[in-house]
């Protein structure tokens, strides 16, 4: 689409808008914020360089975050009637950016090349949109709004995710094979909090500067085997989890426990940045243990 805008414009310009985590912006700087991180927003950005793109075509390029490109979709369908995907929002939220450069009779044409099919469970649903903390001010102001904040009731669902005691997470680097992940998951076992012998079972993947790239987990590592779309000496880069579930050690376990409606783990980030993995059998231990006290 862009050589024959070019070819019939040349004085076009043509901006390319890229999520945040994808390394497809140039100059290659502006893929250094939470480079290769998961993010959320589908049909965009890519961790390698397709062969049907050409970046040549590109004048400018945009970053964009998930929570910007949700909630400007969701705008588009409630007030112009434009049934779009999240990364109609992110072209749409870039291009209001790109737009505040435009002189006095140039015109801004954005291309919608998504559409909500594929999305009715993500970012058109309240509670989705709630879980990963994309909350606009038009949903938090909503009178559904506390339809989905969990009744602080019971005498834990306050306490913070700290109160769990939770070890430090193994963590492992994105290079690591599989085989050697699975071995570790085998040899790992450890007590955790209330005398309970657990084994790994999730591991974060951290690079060599302590960021975070994804999680893997014995039951991934097995189903992408299983059906030959991973080889154990494959890396673990290739199997894990970019999308997870995320809380902070302040997080209420309320809050934690409606993660776990859906989610087997979460991942805690810890107020000294080490990283813990939380599980529903953490919680339940801890309700279960001191309920009895």
């Amino acid at each position: 689409i862009a050589r024959k805008l070019k070819e019939k414009l040349p004085n076009i310009i043509v901006v390319g808008v890229d999520p945040v985590g994808s390394i497809l912006a140039q100059p290659e700087a502006l893929n250094d914020h939470n480079r290769l991180c998961g993010y959320k927003v589908e049909g965009i950005g890519y961790d390698f360089i397709p062969e049907v793109l050409d970046r040549s075509l590109v004048d400018q390029w945009i970053k964009t975050e998930d929570q910007e490109s949700f909630v400007m979709a969701r705008r588009l369908i409630r007030e112009e009637g434009l049934l779009v995907g999240g990364s109609c929002g992110a072209t749409v939220a870039a291009a209001l950016r790109a737009a505040q450069t435009l002189q006095e009779g140039q015109r801004c044409v954005v291309l919608l090349a998504d559409s909500t099919r594929n999305y009715m469970t993500k970012f058109l649903n309240d509670q989705w949109m709630f879980d990963n903390e994309f909350v606009d001010d038009s949903l938090h102001q909503s009178t559904n709004y506390t339809k989905f904040k969990k009744s602080m009731t019971t005498w834990w669902s306050t306490q913070p995710v700290a109160a769990l005691h939770l070890p430090a997470a193994f963590t492992i680097l994105p290079t690591l094979s599989c085989k050697a992940a699975a071995e570790l998951m085998d040899a790992k076992g450890y007590v955790r909090t209330y005398h309970v012998i657990f084994l790994y079972d999730q591991f974060p993947v951290v690079d060599v500067s302590g960021t975070l790239h994804g999680v893997v987990t014995n039951g991934q590592i097995l189903s992408k085997l299983a059906s030959g779309r991973l080889a154990a000496k494959d890396p673990v880069a290739r199997g894990m989890f970019q999308q997870f579930a995320r809380v902070t050690s302040t997080t209420a376990l309320g809050e934690l426990a409606e993660l776990f409606d859906k989610e087997f783990f979460a991942v805690v980030q810890g107020d000294n940045g080490a990283l813990h993995i939380a599980t529903r059998i953490d919680l339940l231990n801890f309700i279960t243990t001191n309920e009895q006290q």
